[in-house]
């Protein structure tokens, strides 16, 4: 469906009829999960991959109904909006805020 700019800018189409996504399958989230290297740990608790890959099929229901649910509804729950920074120390003066 085209929808001229001036349309769009004035919102007279419905989202839903403009944007979608198909819904995120427990395979697609376990084949994900295993691409993911083995020598990383990821996440705001530095689990180790090994760990995730072991229990991906486990996981892998769950964490399907919540990207689903998330999707369809706009919104993401509040621990997924967490997250865990850290400087890394390029060169030069190490008191440098620029650095």
């Amino acid at each position: 469906m085209q929808v001229s700019p001036p349309e769009y800018l004035r919102g007279d189409m419905n989202i839903k009829d403009l944007f979608f996504f198909t819904p995120v399958t427990q395979k697609e989230i376990e084949n994900e999960i295993m691409l993911t290297p083995s020598n990383k740990s990821f996440g705001l608790y530095s689990w180790p991959i090994t760990i995730l890959k072991m229990s991906k099929h486990i996981i892998s229901s769950p964490l399907a109904v919540i990207f689903n649910t998330s999707i369809s509804s706009g919104t993401l729950p509040t621990k997924l909006k967490t997250s865990k920074i850290t400087p890394i120390f390029k060169s030069d003066d190490e008191t440098d805020p620029n650095n």
